[in-house]
């Protein structure tokens, strides 16, 4: 969870990074749920995150090894491939993906660091205004 030091390594007001596990749940906390758990039930709720999965998250007040984490940058990460890519996030928002496999202690995951396109776009277009 970066120390709760999301902006200062360069994820802006809402990127995060996630550990996924071969089983595609997240093996960190989610930056979302740090921040503002209201928000992030209603987020996974809309984004068809299954009842008990969200049970289990509230029960245990963690997203460790129980957040789903779908899509085709955890899919290639865990195939051994690393790049970049636009794709919905958990919560159905598009973002810019970098990833990337990585293993460790014999295991086979995934590292994902995610920006909203939001975000993204922002950036660019700051950078080309002082261009």
């Amino acid at each position: 969870s970066s120390h709760k030091q999301w902006e200062s390594i360069g994820l802006g007001k809402t990127g995060d990074i996630f550990l996924v596990d071969k089983n595609k749940k997240s093996l960190n906390i989610n930056r979302l749920f740090t921040e503002n758990k209201k928000q992030f039930f209603s987020q996974i709720d809309m984004a068809g995150v299954d009842k008990q999965t969200q049970q289990l998250i509230q029960k245990q007040n963690t997203t460790t090894g129980l957040l789903p984490i779908k899509g085709k940058s955890i899919d290639l990460a865990l195939q051994g491939k690393s790049g970049l890519l636009i794709e919905n996030d958990v919560f159905n928002h598009p973002a810019l993906y970098a990833y990337a496999p990585l293993k460790a202690f014999g295991l086979q995951w995934g590292i994902l660091t995610e920006l909203p396109t939001r975000e993204a776009n922002v950036a660019n277009e700051t950078l080309s205004k002082k261009l």
